[in-house]
């Protein structure tokens, strides 16, 4: 895997690893979500070295529910009750991905 560079490429590289985590955590593809897993860590930890992970807070509105639960887990130290919320609306919702949020 590739070296994260700047915040930017960080948050895409999580964007698109939360959302495709959510799908593989969906269909049951537990090697594809295990990658995405890895991507994920890969920004999260740039950005924890970068005092980036208050970037991720617009991802709590975000069209997928992978992204929001990742982004939620992350955040919520820091954005507590935000982060709570969008995790209670997630766990509403059916399949892996709900239950995910409900844990």
């Amino acid at each position: 895997m590739k070296n994260i560079i700047d915040k930017e490429e960080a948050l895409a590289t999580f964007e698109d690893a939360a959302n495709e985590h959510g799908e593989a955590t969906e269909q049951g593809n537990y090697k594809l979500g295990n990658i995405c897993y890895d991507k994920i860590i890969l920004a999260v930890t740039f950005l924890k070295e970068n005092n980036g992970i208050p970037l991720l807070l617009p991802f709590l509105r975000h069209d997928s529910i992978g992204v929001r639960i990742w982004a939620a887990s992350y955040l919520l130290q820091v954005y507590e009750q935000e982060s709570i919320e969008t995790l209670e609306l997630a766990a509403a919702n059916q399949g892996a991905n709900a239950f995910t949020a409900k844990i």
